[in-house]
């Protein structure tokens, strides 16, 4: 099996799955043969033997060969050693293989070094097993590491009782257990196991393991306590936390005299989070805020230039009462850094939104301080850009407050700025991906436009308006002052008419038509001709009501160079939400002139409209946002159910069989069905749309009952639409929780099953007349099977007891033999239902038997399991029935091929009969006890090395019968 996995891994593309099972599998034979030679040294045997495969005497060999075991040692440090190459090449993707890789490593040396149980090899196994729980903790297997840790108790207790003094192995002893007690203090703490965590972490950080650890050791400790701290505080768990935390910290400042950079940053980290967790404290607490400033100033003392505590020592401050003055001074203090990094920079930034809170001015000084540092540093224009962008959230929020015109100038100042700036340093322009960078900042967030942000730097101007969300006005504002920096090259002009068209949209939002006609109208002059501007022209029209210059608007907007179909479908759903039908019927002629070049489009009528609303719809939903799918899904819905209306179908879904469909309906009502059975099966694709999906199908099968002659080909795809709401529905009901609701689709699903069979009926009733060849479609059969688990499922779901007897009495009403794999899924349901009356589960589970008795000899392995639990079930309502059973078993081993039964289920058989006759004997009930015993003494005969057991069994049987006046050796007599 190890030169299985080690081939499988050195295959160019290793199959995960195939290694996994390898592995999982070789851990389990392991582990058994680990357990066997426990019990054997302990003279104790078991049938698990038969597990692994080996007879009593060859198993006796093993567990004394030396050979053997070296040989186990050595198979698992291949498997470790292949764990490391595996975790070191670049194509290891799967970490599981790793820590699978190393736990069957794990066992194999743990089961080869069974018989050694000195210290030396229980300090290695615990700290190999120490790696095993990491590499299951690093590919989020919590539980399976902690398995593995437990399994090194009894190696822990030796260690510990140990009482060898030499310094090696102390140290080996020390560093070994401490890394050990602090993955599993880590583990506990993710198994919501907190009092473990505690003892573990307790028993990692005691002074007898940490003087001889090294600093390795002692900052793999320090992290352990960190992350748990750092968790906890972000779970609002503070009390916890500083627990946790100031352990960290007294465990680094324990190795004062041998501490590293690593040591020294996980130091400054733990009192940043300690200070952070006392100031939240304090609120409650109020002694809790010179705690805090003890850990800010430990921190500082040991790392000036710390910005997280310096801004932490400004909350402290304000926390704290101080006068604002200190405040200021600290704040810019932290704002004159000799460098910012990247990391630093977020850090800085909520500081100055802090600082705004309290003052806004001296929050801007600042960060007119911080540009200064980031402008220098051109190589870097992120930051520059973070911080710009920073400056106007603060800026538009003094906007709020009604400061308009020293917040326009404060822009234009810092706009001009960085701007000169830019070109000052050697003629240097921003290159293209930065200004990209920006307008996806700015993109999409003012809700009312979705014309590309504009190039710097109006884009910087329009940053305090964007965050005015639907704050038309005040947006307005903004962007009349954007318009003040525009050139008059040909590029400016095109963000000049964009300006305008925003302005002229942001009128419209207000209801200023005669303002919105005023900007439009100068965007005009700008850039002539615009499909842009014709579109808020025609939005304009649709506003005041005015058909005919919409229309107008309308054909101009088609007719410009720049325009795109997009803005037809965004024009038709500005008309539909305002209801005008005619103004919509305008947007779709375009819409089919466009789509239908050449063809007429003057005789659309309200069915093609609908179509290519249906069509236009569907399409929009592939780009739409997620929160609008839902609702375009609903939309398509609503435009089927009204074609349905048009065509002849009232509400009770009663088709107009008086009147005769023309050859034009009739090819209406194929692209309608055919249609909706399409999107109907895309919506089976997304969780989302399911619901509609199914109501699609639905709406397929209503066109069809509008055919007044039901042909094959008619009535089949009647029945696969039947087939789809039933499946889909009962699939809904599984997940509903609201009892209503899974009652409501399990009734529509029983009253579709009665259509289904009804149609069912029509096709085997022509099918017998010959008056046409029937070409049913694929699966036709296996439908029917499903269709019968659907409806067994909803009466099981409904409680209909009567019912179910009634299907099971008549199976065969479909005229086809059930396969046992229905009965299968049958019991399963029956099962995992605890209101399932006994004699309904047993009558399933016998005709499930009776399906598999007419199965070939490969079925025997499913027979055993569900005769098994025939056998079981039997036993719990009639013993007596149930020896019959037993009986029945013995009959059926004298006809099956030789070892087609499962061994292990015929072992079980005679040990039950055995105790059953043994519980018969107890009780004084002689003759059943000698039916019951003899019974088992049968099926000795069917099993390996039964001659044995059947010896030992009639030995018993005669001293039962010598004993018969006493009962008190029933449990010696149980197998």
């Amino acid at each position: 099996m190890v030169k299985d996995i080690q081939h499988k891994l050195g295959e160019n593309v290793v199959d995960t799955a195939t290694v996994e099972n390898l592995l999982t599998e070789l851990i389990r034979v392991a582990s058994t043969l680990a357990n066997l030679q426990n019990l054997a040294q302990c003279e104790e045997y078991s049938f698990d033997i038969d597990d692994i495969g080996l007879s009593l005497d060859s198993f006796d060999m093993i567990i004394n060969n030396t050979l053997t075991q070296s040989f186990l040692i050595g198979e698992g440090t291949t498997l470790w050693n292949a764990s490391i190459y595996y975790k070191s090449t670049s194509r290891s993707q799967n970490n599981k293989i790793v820590a699978l890789l190393r736990q069957a490593g794990l066992v194999l040396i743990q089961t080869g070094a069974i018989t050694r149980t000195d210290e030396t090899v229980g300090i290695k196994l615990i700290a190999l097993a120490t790696k095993v729980g990491k590499a299951y903790i690093d590919c989020g297997m919590t539980e399976k590491a902690d398995e593995v840790y437990r399994s090194m108790n009894e190696h822990e207790a030796n260690v510990l009782a140990s009482q060898d003094e030499s310094d090696d192995l102390r140290k080996s002893k020390a560093s070994t257990l401490t890394t050990f007690y602090a993955s599993r203090a880590e583990v506990a703490w993710k198994l919501a196991n907190t009092h473990i965590a505690n003892l573990m972490m307790q028993h990692a950080t005691a002074d007898k393991y940490l003087i001889y650890c090294s600093m390795r050791e002692v900052n793999y400790v320090c992290q352990v306590c960190l992350t748990i701290g750092y968790q906890l505080s972000k779970d609002n768990k503070i009390s916890e936390a500083i627990t946790w935390l100031k352990k960290c910290h007294d465990v680094a400042e324990f190795m004062k005299g041998k501490r590293c950079h690593e040591t020294m940053l996980i130091l400054t980290k733990s009192l940043n989070l300690l200070a952070s967790c006392y100031l939240k404290k304090s609120i409650q607490d109020v002694s809790a805020l010179h705690l805090a400033e003890n850990a800010i100033a430990t921190c500082l003392e040991r790392d000036p230039g710390n910005l997280l505590a310096m801004s932490l020592k400004i909350k402290m401050l304000k926390q704290n009462g101080a006068d604002f003055s200190g405040i200021e001074q600290a704040y810019k203090e932290l704002m004159s850094p000799q460098q910012v990094a990247k990391d630093e920079l977020k850090i800085l930034l909520n500081a100055a939104h802090f600082i705004a809170e309290l003052n806004p001015r001296v929050s801007l000084d600042g960060l007119d301080m911080l540009l200064e540092k980031t402008l220098a540093d051109l190589g870097n224009m992120e930051l520059v850009e973070n911080t710009i962008v920073a400056k106007f959230h603060i800026m538009g929020n003094i906007g709020k407050k009604n400061d308009m015109e020293n917040i326009m100038k404060s822009v234009e100042v810092t706009v001009g700025s960085a701007r000169d700036y830019t070109f000052q340093k050697n003629n240097y322009s921003m290159p293209n991906d930065t200004m990209a960078k920006w307008r996806r900042k700015l993109r999409g967030m003012s809700g009312h436009s979705n014309e590309q942000s504009l190039e710097l730097p109006q884009t910087v101007i329009l940053m305090s308006v964007i965050q005015q969300e639907k704050n038309y006005e005040l947006a307005k504002s903004w962007y009349t002052f954007a318009y003040k920096f525009i050139a008059s090259s040909e590029v400016d002009n095109r963000n000049a008419a964009i300006l305008q068209r925003k302005i002229s949209l942001c009128d419209l939002e207000r209801h200023a038509v005669s303002d919105a006609i005023n900007a439009v109208t100068l965007a005009q002059k700008h850039e002539a001709n615009s499909a842009a501007n014709y579109y808020i022209m025609f939005n304009i029209a649709l506003e005041i009501n005015d058909v005919d210059n919409a229309i107008k608007h309308l054909h101009q907007m088609c007719n410009s160079n720049d325009f795109h179909t997009n803005m037809l479908t965004i024009a038709a759903n500005e008309a539909y939400k305002r209801n005008n039908k005619e103004i919509l019927i305008e947007v779709l002629r375009e819409i089919l002139l466009k789509r239908r070049e050449n063809q007429d489009a003057l005789g659309v009528d309200i069915m093609v409209l609908l179509r290519c609303l249906i069509r236009l719809t569907h399409k929009a939903i592939e780009s739409a946002r997620e929160d609008e799918q839902q609702a375009l899904r609903q939309y398509l819905l609503g435009y089927f159910e009204i074609a349905i209306t048009v065509i002849g179908l009232d509400a009770s879904s009663s088709p107009l069989t008086d009147v005769m469909l023309t050859k034009q309906d009739l090819n209406e009502l194929e692209w309608y069905y055919k249609t909706a059975w399409n999107i109907a099966l895309e919506f089976c694709q997304n969780p989302a749309s399911a619901s509609i999906a199914i109501q699609l199908f639905g709406i397929a099968y209503k066109f069809l009952e509008l055919y007044k002659e039901e042909t094959v080909e008619i009535l089949a795809w009647k029945r696969l639409c039947l087939f789809t709401c039933i499946a889909g529905r009962i699939f809904q009901s599984r997940d509903s929780i609201v009892m209503e609701e899974k009652e409501s689709l399990l009734e529509k699903s029983l009253a579709d099953i009665i259509l289904y069979q009804k149609i069912r009926n029509v096709l085997q009733m022509r099918k017998q007349l010959n008056s046409e060849t029937i070409v049913e479609p694929q699966q036709a059969e296996s439908d029917v099977m499903l269709v019968f688990l659907f409806e067994f499922e909803a009466k099981l779901q409904l409680k209909r007891w009567n019912e179910i007897r009634e299907m099971l009495d008549d199976a065969r009403k479909y005229e086809l033999n059930m396969p046992f794999k229905v009965y299968e899924r049958m019991m399963e349901l029956l099962i995992i239902d605890r209101e399932c009356p006994s004699e309904i589960l047993s009558a399933t589970l016998q005709a499930l038997l009776n399906s598999l008795s007419s199965q070939p000899h490969s079925e025997y392995t499913r027979f055993s399991r569900w005769f098994r639990m025939l056998l079981i079930s039997a036993l719990h309502q009639d013993k007596h029935v149930a020896h019959q059973y037993f009986v029945q078993a013995t009959d059926i081993l004298k006809n099956c091929p030789h070892q087609s039964y499962p061994e292990e289920e015929i072992q079980w058989m005679m040990v039950t009969a055995w105790n059953q006759g043994v519980d018969y004997y107890s009780a004084r009930n002689f003759e059943e006890a000698r039916k019951w015993c003899e019974t088992a003494i049968m099926f000795c005969r069917s099993v390996e090395n039964g001659s044995f057991y059947e010896q030992e069994m009639r030995e018993l049987f005669v001293e039962i019968v010598d004993n018969c006046a006493s009962s008190s050796l029933r449990l010696d007599f149980r197998i």
